[in-house]
């Protein structure tokens, strides 16, 4: 389960480390290799290659592609998805592209989320934050209730 919010930076080749804590999550069916594609709300959604593959790719697969939305849904995240594999530093290269979806510039927030990773911009975060704010034992309740 990845959680945890970590600050990290980007170099100039794009390239960042992927925490040790998250790193020993990814299951060795994973390879080192992790799926980068668009994220809603402007970030990046980051799986390891087995979650992307059992779980993902298994629900597009399923999908009507001559319904419009499912089609949109199968473009918009196989267009935008790039496979990279760590290297010796557990770094992995985060193309230009999604970079600039992300508005990420030097600094970035690595974020888990259970079963993937979000990369967030930190102002951009923040600014999500605050333009969705709703009190939060409010929602907990309201999600987690039983």
């Amino acid at each position: 389960m990845f959680q945890g919010t970590y600050r990290h930076t980007i170099d100039a080749k794009g390239r960042v480390a992927i925490p040790a804590k998250l790193r020993k999550v990814i299951s060795p069916d994973a390879e080192n290799t992790l799926i980068l594609t668009r994220g809603s709300n402007s970030c990046i959604s980051v799986y390891p290659r087995d979650i992307w593959n059992n779980k993902i790719v298994a629900k597009l697969k399923t999908l009507n592609e001559y319904n419009q939305n499912d089609n949109r849904v199968l473009r918009y995240l196989s267009h935008n998805a790039d496979e990279e594999e760590m290297d010796g530093q557990s770094r992995i290269i985060v193309p230009k592209f999604l970079l600039e979806h992300a508005r990420i510039k030097d600094e970035i927030l690595i974020m888990g989320t259970i079963e993937k990773i979000e990369f967030w911009d930190p102002e951009v975060y923040a600014e999500y934050e605050r333009s969705s704010a709703v009190a939060y034992d409010d929602l907990i309740e309201q999600v987690l209730k039983s």
